[in-house]
């Protein structure tokens, strides 16, 4: 079987210590990429020279550097310029593949050309607590296509997950959503993922095959813990849908815009305790 050419991208900053274990792995995979970009971000620390490195003993990887700091979410959109492969794998500096994750899924991918994307399930494990466990379980239990409405089936059990982690994108469907949108933050390849996904559907292979490790002060925890401009973003995503989104803060103010009737989503600023840790904030939909 010929399988689908790959490009792994992996926006830097400031990560040398965890570097190695990052591209060690990948470089173990039982399928090599077409290419490895790093894409340091005027990082401070001896990043610089891990990356080269590591560059100097393996061909395919391409080590490219911001003069300033600019940014993940411009180092994803510049690592999709980049790419060469027909399918693009976003890792994360400070996170690690399992054995088999690229193989598993460019086989599975093979099969279905059509698709979107494709995951698998993830490990997520909270560094401070060594607390672990697995994302993305139940969706199926063979590898197999997702199509848009069994994804919708799966999304209204509450079972349907992207651990984005171990996402391979295919890169026309990605630059088709938009690629990654800058105002979007830290959900910006989330929405990526799902517009995408429920555009074409999306292949699962139902094995661990990457670790997501969760620091309390990743780019994500640190701009949920930011409740006005977390409140921004879930906003501009679902205006990017198409929706009349408005913002409620208390049950009183939320009782009064429901009746209203002027919007189509009503955001409630409620905390709630969510099993990753950190809090969620629970979307109410008021009409459909």
């Amino acid at each position: 079987m010929i399988l689908p050419a790959l490009s792994v991208v992996i926006p830097n900053y400031n990560h040398a210590r965890l570097l190695p274990i990052c591209l060690q792995a990948l470089l173990e995979q039982s399928v090599q990429p077409l290419e490895i970009i790093i894409l340091d971000d005027a990082s401070t620390d001896d990043s610089v020279a891990v990356i080269q490195d590591f560059a100097a003993r393996s061909p395919i990887i391409r080590f490219h550097r911001n003069e300033r700091n600019q940014g993940v979410v411009f180092g994803m959109n510049r690592g999709l310029e980049l790419a060469r492969g027909d399918y693009v794998y976003f890792a994360a500096a400070d996170d690690k593949v399992l054995p088999g994750l690229l193989e598993k899924s460019l086989r599975l991918r093979a099969q279905y050309p059509a698709a979107a994307l494709s995951c698998t399930i993830s490990v997520w494990q909270e560094v401070n607590s060594g607390l672990s466990w697995h994302m993305g379980v139940g969706m199926a239990d063979k590898p197999c296509y997702l199509s848009p409405a069994r994804m919708v089936e799966l999304e209204k059990r509450g079972e349907l997950f992207i651990a984005s982690n171990t996402t391979l994108f295919k890169r026309s469907a990605i630059l088709r959503a938009g690629g990654f949108i800058p105002e979007l933050k830290w959900h910006c390849d989330w929405f990526g993922m799902y517009v995408s996904g429920f555009r074409d559907g999306i292949c699962f292979v139902p094995d661990p095959l990457a670790v997501a490790y969760i620091y309390t002060a990743s780019f994500h925890a640190a701009g949920r813990r930011n409740k006005q401009e977390y409140r921004q973003v879930l906003r501009r995503m679902l205006e990017l849908r198409g929706a009349q989104v408005d913002v409620a803060c208390d049950g009183a103010e939320a009782m009064s815009k429901a009746l209203s009737g002027a919007h189509d989503v009503l955001l409630m600023d409620i905390q709630m305790p969510g099993v990753d840790g950190y809090n969620a904030t629970e979307q109410l939909r008021i009409k459909g």
